[in-house]
């Protein structure tokens, strides 16, 4: 008995394969492209942190920006039938990890908060750290 095939598999022999294969790369190179073109890394910094929790990144250059956050901006972008109105319906944390280092007595593992995503626009990000005890970070040292 053979295995059923489901319907959006394409079939195809190994030249029918390697003849798309070059196809799919030729279609790839573009005949503009300045080979003398110099790529910067990506370096980044946290310009500004406020008192009320907005951390302002500036990076070295424009970030593109996702099609994710261009269509939440917009408020028209659908994720498995939720509705994404604003910057503030995309789960930051996902992609972001920060990790705190206390000058105090508090475990930084008692710690908790949430992320969002305030503003995208060139080189700058803004990202405000929402703390569910605010009380916990503010503590200081005596």
């Amino acid at each position: 008995m053979q295995p059923v095939v489901p319907a959006w598999v394409i079939q195809m022999t190994e030249a029918e394969f390697a003849k798309r294969e070059e196809e799919w790369l030729a279609s790839l190179k573009n005949e503009n492209l300045d080979s003398d073109i110099e790529i910067k890394p990506l370096e980044v910094e946290i310009n500004e942190i406020t008192r009320d929790g907005l951390i302002k990144f500036k990076f070295n250059q424009d970030i593109h920006e996702p099609d994710l956050i261009k269509e939440a901006k917009k408020g028209s972008m659908k994720i498995n039938r939720r509705s994404l109105s604003s910057l503030d319906s995309i789960d930051v944390g996902k992609f972001i990890s920060i990790f705190f280092v206390m000058k105090s007595d508090v475990d930084p593992g008692a710690i908790e908060f949430f992320l969002n995503l305030e503003k995208w626009e060139g080189s700058d990000v803004w990202l405000r750290v929402n703390f569910t005890q605010p009380l916990l970070v503010s503590k200081g040292s005596l």
